[in-house]
């Protein structure tokens, strides 16, 4: 007969000891469990609960060396699949970390842990027995009439407050040496779900401003709440005491006189999102126009440049940023995407090979229109229009016959060149494989000239 075996990334270990640890799988959990969900395990030699990350899971002989069992599983599913995994495992010899804090920081807080230890008097002992276990110590005796006013079960930390300056650590360990009690170990979420207090009417709303009429001139914030609350029936807490000035003990009053119930609603922390018709441009006054003018004219140099917008709050400066995207997107067809366009993605090529084609940076140097559109044996070919803007010119933005240009990211060789337009042929699987297939006359392509032309250009102009 086999059994289960899973390798554990375990929080609590160190990274010196940090290693992928054995344990049992229970067979409750043999069906279900798999890598990549978090588990409650004992570790060191205390067994102190602490959570960790399934790796891998085999099967093993039945005879073999005793292994802790896994105390429970934390998750329904994994939350890290295969690839994160393999992530998290080179993160740790990367930057000389535990496996688990890898975890942790791909994991967003909402789906953290907090483990607490709790200190249960064991089922079937009784107190006569309880105390005997105790041997007289008057700690130990303290720490049971604490466990027996909380029902049987207290969490460590109200056992240390309880305790003040004395460390209740000896008379636990006696108490669980006697068989009186034991320590558990429980998870739960670190960040719980949002809630708001919800007052809701308890009594129909005549009965309710019946009972606070009488006293309206003496408790008007009472009478105020009570009577916003009848026309609402059910209303946030929170916005109560907003709109009628009232306060949270005013709240708790009316519960107490059984007008009102506090419940809790979990709030959703992102609120949805509206379409809205997009805004126009912004009007920019004389500095920000000059300010914008100056940024814009660094960018469309084709140089490396910085530049400070300097200015205070409230003095414009996201009106120029925002101008700044606009002219950004104006030059590049980005602003005519919309979901579900289709766009062209290449993986960047390794220098250590041969080249076939022509280097392509995946810059855009300006837009060009498409004006035609003619299939010729099974092949397409395509006619661009672009501005002619001298100063580009000089700085080897043109086309030259059969040279190299690219469109949409598509690496091509230039057919009837002319001043101000170019042709490309496209072969059938290049129109199937790109988004050629959805480029026809008026269409908007973003062009990048060949950074040779740009080189050449740029040393002509040392040579002048």
């Amino acid at each position: 007969m086999s059994r289960k075996i899973a390798k554990v990334a375990v929080a609590r270990a160190v990274y010196a000891i940090d290693k992928p640890y054995d344990y049992l799988i229970p067979r409750e959990l043999e069906d279900r469990l798999r890598p990549g969900m978090r588990v409650l395990v004992p570790f060191a030699a205390g067994n102190r609960g602490s959570d960790g990350l399934v790796l891998s899971v085999r099967e093993a002989p039945s005879a073999g060396e005793p292994l802790k069992s896994i105390l429970s599983a934390l998750d329904e599913s994994p939350v890290l699949d295969g690839h994160a995994i393999q992530l998290a495992l080179w993160m740790r010899e990367r930057y000389f970390c535990t496996v688990y804090d890898c975890v942790k920081a791909m994991l967003p807080a909402g789906l953290y842990f907090s483990l607490r230890d709790c200190l249960s008097i064991r089922q079937g002992v009784d107190r006569e027995r309880a105390y005997e276990a105790a041997g007289g110590s008057a700690a130990a005796v303290q720490l049971l009439d604490l466990l027996w006013s909380w029902g049987g079960r207290g969490d460590m930390e109200q056992i240390r407050l309880a305790f003040g300056a004395k460390d209740p650590n000896p008379a636990i360990r006696r108490l669980i040496d006697g068989g009186a009690a034991e320590l558990e170990s429980g998870a739960q979420r670190a960040v719980s779900d949002k809630t708001e207090k919800l007052a809701v009417l308890a009594v129909p709303a005549e009965d309710a401003m019946a009972m606070v009429a009488p006293r309206r001139r003496s408790a008007p914030l009472r009478y105020a709440v009570t009577e916003l609350l009848c026309a609402l029936g059910a209303a946030s807490a929170k916005e109560l005491c907003y709109y009628t000035g009232a306060s949270m003990q005013t709240i708790k009053s009316l519960e107490k006189s059984g007008i009102l119930t506090l419940e809790k609603q979990e709030v959703l922390r992102r609120t949805p999102l509206e379409e809205v018709d997009p805004a126009p441009p912004p009007v920019l006054n004389e500095e920000q126009e000059a300010a914008f003018q100056g940024l814009d004219a660094l960018a469309r140099s084709g140089k490396p440049a910085a530049a400070l917008l300097y200015g205070v709050t409230g003095s414009g400066k996201t009106q120029v940023y925002i101008r700044l995207i606009q002219e950004t997107l104006d030059r590049s067809n980005l602003g005519d995407l919309k979901e579900g366009s289709v766009v062209n993605l290449e993986r960047s090529m390794v220098m250590n090979g041969r080249l076939d084609g022509h280097i392509v940076q995946g810059h855009v140097d300006c837009t060009a229109v498409c004006e035609s559109v003619e299939e010729v044996d099974g092949s397409r070919y395509y006619k661009f229009r672009y501005a002619v803007d001298p100063s580009m010119a000089a700085k080897g933005y043109v086309t030259v016959e059969k040279g190299s240009v690219t469109v949409n990211g598509v690496s091509l060789t230039v057919c009837d060149s002319e001043r101000d337009s170019f042709r490309v042929a496209i072969i059938p699987y290049t129109y199937e494989h790109t988004n050629f297939h959805t480029i026809e006359p008026d269409t908007r392509v973003n062009i990048e000239f060949d950074i040779i032309g740009k080189y050449l250009s740029r040393l002509a102009e040392f040579s002048r």
